[in-house]
């Protein structure tokens, strides 16, 4: 069965612009628009996606709050954030509203099928200048904000962390290292319980900090 995928936005050329980059693939299908909150609440009960792509800005509305009051509602729907948005507050809120991933409008059409892709399959997944915004806002942090657990992680957990934080799909860092993504998807799923977090921005501030990666190397 294919994924369904709708797209809240204001602008429908996102959703044309996403349906004809992902035309082709036989595992997603760019189903629906709806260009405001309300009108995604009605087209969530009626078609129930797997997942819904959405802007932080949604005209007048709040497209964070959208995110909480929908998550809350259907926690079973993936939720792929596509905005301009480029602050790191908001990036947090975001994610903290329930979104499985980050992708900034100006990423290339690879990483949004990368993230499609890596939502579908309940995973996190941030483009490349999301990461590089996140790690930005760590290193200017005068204090670093000791919030994580300090876990024992494996060998291979530590290589695996280090990939996530890298960017790096999880069939990427299946090749890597030789091992299938059932394999990598239990080591990210111990990682997360580890560090008491399902958010990959986290994964890799956590990286930075441990100096598993290096921040010139996001």
């Amino acid at each position: 069965m294919r994924t369904k995928v709708i797209v809240v936005d204001d602008h429908a050329i996102v959703f044309d612009g996403i349906r004809m980059i992902m035309r082709g693939n036989e595992d997603i299908v760019i189903d629906d628009i709806a260009t405001s909150a309300t009108a995604a609440f009605d087209l969530l009960e009626s078609k129930h996606p797997d997942i819904v792509i959405v802007d932080v800005s949604l005209g007048g509305e709040n497209g964070v709050q959208f995110m909480k009051d929908m998550h809350q509602r259907w926690p079973d729907i993936g939720i792929l954030v596509f905005s301009m948005h480029s602050d790191a507050n908001v990036i947090a809120s975001a994610l903290g509203a329930g979104a499985l991933g980050y992708i900034h409008k100006s990423a290339a059409k690879e990483e949004i099928v990368e993230g499609i892709t890596e939502v579908a399959n309940n995973r996190t997944y941030l483009c490349k200048k999301t990461r590089e915004i996140v790690v930005r806002d760590y290193a200017g942090k005068s204090m670093i904000d000791d919030t994580f657990a300090q876990p024992h992680l494996t060998d291979r957990e530590l290589e695996v962390t280090r990939y996530l934080a890298l960017g790096l799909t999880t069939k990427q860092v299946a090749e890597k290292l030789k091992i299938s993504k059932n394999t990598v998807d239990t080591h990210r799923a111990n990682i997360m319980e580890k560090l008491e977090t399902r958010s990959l921005a986290d994964v890799t501030r956590f990286a930075i900090r441990q100096g598993i990666v290096e921040e010139h190397e996001i």
